[in-house]
């Protein structure tokens, strides 16, 4: 991204591109998705506007391009940008706006601001990250100040029902109602009478939406299965990674623990220590026990993965595929070895995948095992010597309960 966009030549061909896919999005929404929805938005012609959005699901993009009329520049992590001809493809044809995770990017705040300049329109997911355990994500309050900047168009827009449909966890669909809402719309005259305060608050109260407090109900025989791609602490016997999923139940080869997930996302047990009503629960349950666990020498986890270097607009490079080594003060890869102290950021790609950054390298770590947690990591990163825990660089997964 060295060299100098042009925004106008991206916003032309994003047009004539859109205007072959908006039919196939269609299609796939509705037949594929089971997304419906009559809650459409008609933008002016050549009028900037910003649209702000809920992160439910991996196909957010597609749904939201079928609710409005005209293109939009989506922003994306720059985890996504593989390679230099896709790369390209998706900044210079699709006008997608590569976005450093975690941190205020400056070069995609003016590719923001450039494309609003240019009468383009910009979706942004505020929160910065898909939801796990259904509930609002930190939204930095630097969003406040583009909007002011850009004088465009506010749009909120907010997905309903993709939390239950398609988890972050996710091995199968599950079948529920699944739609979207335009929330509330702003102009700069409206939003410029407000405080950063209030138009934070504004932001958040209509884009959140929780699935499991909908009353909509959310079938599948497997709804539970992969479960144990994010929680892997057994709440009744404390022990680490011995939780399995098959059908509607989770439990603990350990202790026997036996929860069901139900249709309307909540949580049940028979065994009277178990408490949780949400997946919110267990997930801030998890960050208390991380956040207490006394770590000794040894190995804390291990998993058989693939780690590649995956710098964004290169190609991507397998470094090492074998056994996969954790301890207090180092990640091992065989004779590779990173120290955790050096690990500025870390996140999690699709549910499945860990990247983490060093120096100016980022890694990726994926593996052949479809329940492969990555979350247990970062989790860990956040309570061990890192750099990413020194900086506080982390919002989302760090040790504070939300």
């Amino acid at each position: 991204m060295k060299k100098e966009v042009n925004i106008k030549k991206i916003l032309k061909r994003q047009r004539i591109n859109i205007y072959f896919y908006r039919p196939l999005f269609f299609i796939i929404s509705r037949l594929f998705l089971h997304f419906r929805s009559k809650d459409k938005y008609k933008l002016k012609k050549n009028e900037p506007a910003i649209i702000l959005a809920n992160h439910q699901t991996d196909f957010d993009f597609i749904l939201i391009l079928t609710m409005f009329n005209r293109p939009i520049s989506f922003v994306g992590t720059d985890n996504i940008f593989n390679g230099p001809l896709f790369s390209n493809y998706l900044m210079n044809h699709l006008g997608v706006i590569p976005k450093k995770k975690g941190v205020v990017d400056i070069t995609s705040t003016l590719m923001i601001m450039r494309t609003l300049k240019a009468n383009g329109c910009v979706c942004i997911a505020p929160e910065g990250n898909r939801t796990y355990a259904e509930f609002q994500y930190h939204i930095n309050e630097a969003i406040i100040s583009l909007i002011r900047k850009t004088k465009a168009k506010l749009i909120l827009f907010r997905l309903e029902g993709g939390t239950g449909s398609y988890p972050r966890f996710k091995n199968k669909k599950r079948s529920g109602k699944f739609t979207s809402t335009i929330a509330r719309v702003l102009d700069a005259s409206e939003y410029d009478l407000l405080t950063d305060e209030e138009l934070l608050k504004i932001i958040k109260d209509n884009i959140r939406f929780y699935d499991s407090k909908s009353g909509n109900l959310y079938y599948s025989k497997r709804r539970a299965e992969y479960l144990e791609k994010m929680l892997f602490v057994c709440p009744n016997c404390l022990k680490m990674n011995t939780l399995k999923s098959k059908n509607e139940h989770l439990y603990c080869t350990n202790c026997n623990l036996d929860v069901i997930y139900n249709l309307d996302l909540s949580l049940g047990s028979k065994n009277s220590n178990f408490h949780f009503k949400y997946l919110i629960d267990w997930w801030n349950f998890q960050k208390r026990y991380v956040k207490e666990l006394d770590i000794k020498d040894g190995i804390i986890f291990e998993d058989d993965i693939i780690l590649r270097l995956a710098n964004p607009f290169k190609k991507r490079t397998t470094l090492y595929q074998g056994r996969m080594e954790l301890t207090k003060d180092e990640l091992r890869f065989g004779s590779l070895i990173h120290e955790l102290k050096d690990i500025a950021s870390a996140t999690i790609v699709s549910g499945g995948k860990l990247i983490y950054q060093i120096n100016d390298d980022n890694y990726l770590i994926k593996s052949k095992n479809k329940r492969f947690n990555p979350l247990k990591y970062i989790f860990m990163f956040n309570k061990l010597d890192t750099l990413m825990k020194k900086n506080n660089s982390d919002v989302y997964y760090n040790l504070e309960e939300d």
